[in-house]
């Protein structure tokens, strides 16, 4: 259940696309391996932020 507004949330979307596709480029040119490496990115809007830890894949 979320507490967000549907604009929150699409805000949200959009920064884990963002994210998933970055912390990608990053393996691809060698910058981490595997799921090494913290990326993440502010959600427009809101006092929020899309965290993607080390050591979990998208």
């Amino acid at each position: 259940m979320s507490t967000f507004g549907p604009q929150i949330e699409v805000a949200i979307a959009r920064v884990r696309a963002d994210i998933a596709r970055l912390h990608g480029e990053l393996t691809a040119n060698g910058l981490v391996v595997w799921t090494g490496g913290n990326v993440s990115g502010r959600v427009p809007g809101a006092d929020l932020f899309v965290i993607k830890p080390s050591g979990v894949d998208y």
